[in-house]
């Protein structure tokens, strides 16, 4: 806990020098909660009805297992950056998924 306050009181620090505004909820974003949200209560409860038990615990046990790793990774970050940062070159990838050949070819994702 101390680590994460620590951490966003320097990112909000940093954000007044910087001049960029707070992300705030708007009128239309807090009225549309309620219903975004019945919907997905209603989507879990058909997906529930739907499949077994098992297959559940494997869904959900494959998804905090990857929310765990993305969490102890950008957790980590920052002291292993700062520990060892020869060690780890700040290189970046792009990952690019196209369909077709010459002419027709497009691009279907592209992260950058």
């Amino acid at each position: 806990i101390f680590f994460g306050a620590f951490r966003s009181v320097r990112f909000h620090r940093e954000q007044k020098e910087s001049g960029e505004t707070p992300e705030t909820m708007s009128t239309k974003d807090a009225a549309m909660f309620p219903v975004i949200a019945s919907c997905t209560l209603f989507g879990l409860y058909v997906f529930f009805q739907l499949f077994s038990k098992e297959y559940i615990n494997l869904l959900l046990m494959g998804y905090f297992f990857f929310l765990g790793v993305l969490a102890l990774a950008h957790l980590s970050s920052p002291v292993v950056y700062k520990l060892l940062p020869a060690g780890f070159p700040n290189e970046q990838y792009h990952l690019l998924f196209t369909q077709g050949v010459g002419k027709k070819k497009e691009d279907i994702m592209n992260y950058e």
